[in-house]
């Protein structure tokens, strides 16, 4: 199979071809391959000039470098970015609303919490844990209420946020990655 020494690919099968290395972070003697030594340098971890690490996919995507028109997004060789798991805030939330269903009770009229024949829905609230809270009112007067209490319905209600991290990973099918330790040497052009 002819490869240029530290070139990588994605293998289906579960062993590395000879002259090929898994690319799982392993700690390398320079004295070992000096030429793979030569295109990775310690880019990816090691002692300078005694031994270095491969890279190290298991888990991560790779991803080109350079800057990415579309996103902005720039990426170095040998960087890792990203997050396994995000706790969202509220700002990165949608602002959104809900409708309540129901109608407003007129001033004077009585509202009681149990229906009855002489009864109609008067307001249907939504509470936190799913609980609902049913009213029901009649034309006749009990008790006067303020006119601020009788305007349209509605209200906020904030949801409460936990600090909770959610898992972050895209789909994905695991296959190997191998890196190239004896292969053509790379010239540059």
């Amino acid at each position: 199979m002819d490869a240029y020494t530290g070139e990588i690919r994605a293998f289906a099968f579960i062993y590395a071809p000879q002259d090929w290395l898994f690319c799982d972070g392993s700690l390398i003697n320079v004295s070992q391959n000096p030429a793979l030594y030569s295109i990775l340098g310690n880019r990816y971890g090691g002692t300078p000039n005694i031994n270095f690490r491969l890279p190290d996919l298991r888990g991560l995507a790779p991803v080109a470098t350079g800057i990415n028109s579309a996103t902005g997004m720039t990426a170095t060789i040998a960087q890792v970015q990203g997050d396994r798991t995000v706790t969202l805030q509220s700002l990165q939330l949608p602002q959104h609303t809900h409708k309540a269903k129901g109608v407003n009770a007129l001033a004077g009229q009585n509202l009681s919490d149990t229906p009855s024949a002489t009864t109609w829905p008067a307001v249907t609230r939504y509470l936190p844990g799913n609980v609902t809270y049913d009213s029901w009112t009649t034309g006749t007067p009990t008790t006067t209420m303020h006119p601020l209490a009788l305007g349209p319905m509605g209200g906020d209600l904030a949801h409460g946020l936990e600090a909770v991290s959610h898992p972050n990973i895209s789909p994905y099918l695991t296959v190997n990655f191998c890196i190239c330790a004896y292969g053509m040497y790379p010239i540059k052009s």
